[in-house]
């Protein structure tokens, strides 16, 4: 068939079809010549356009979904930096900040999600970690940010990125303690 161009394809349907359809009765002529326009038609609608609308659709409700958990993870990002700024005297409640961080992360079951952990010391001798998440899911992050707040575990940085995977997010931050 790679042979075949326009000139012999056009030649084919004067010898080969139309007197095969010039035989037909007119009724019949009619329904193969409606089945021509409307079939191409069906096709198009049913096999492109609806699968089209309903992925438009799905990934619309899709960004909603993830508009919303932005704003509230930016919100409660911003609070939270607030807090450590407020809550500089308050202090990590026992032990070192890489333990304390490890404990929330495994008790919030977001530790497995953890790619990165740097400790770290501020030029005034404070401790800080710098921690990078992969594929975390959000709500589990939401537990553990709650979780540091709890314990008066400040954050000098909340970055949260989408993941592929609706409901999971990449993050990266900065925690800090005394």
């Amino acid at each position: 068939m790679a042979g075949l161009n326009v000139g012999d394809l056009r030649q084919r349907m004067e010898t080969e079809l139309l007197p095969r359809y010039q035989q037909l009765e007119i009724r019949e002529q009619r329904l193969l010549l409606v089945a021509a326009v409307v079939l191409p038609l069906l096709l198009l609608v049913f096999g492109i356009l609806l699968p089209l609308q309903d992925s438009q659709k799905e990934l619309q409700a899709q960004l909603a979904q993830v508009q919303t958990q932005a704003a509230e993870a930016e919100h409660l990002a911003q609070a939270l930096v607030k807090q450590g700024a407020a809550g500089k005297g308050a202090g990590v409640a026992s032990g070192n900040l890489l333990t304390v961080v490890d404990q929330l992360a495994r008790k919030t079951q977001v530790r497995r999600f953890m790619i990165r952990i740097k400790p770290n010391r501020t030029p005034d001798g404070h401790e800080q970690l710098m921690v990078r998440m992969k594929d975390a899911p959000y709500d589990a992050t939401l537990r553990f940010i709650h979780a540091l707040a709890d314990h008066h575990i400040g954050l000098n940085s909340l970055k949260l990125q989408a993941a592929d995977n609706p409901g999971h997010i990449h993050v990266r931050a900065v925690i800090t303690g005394i």
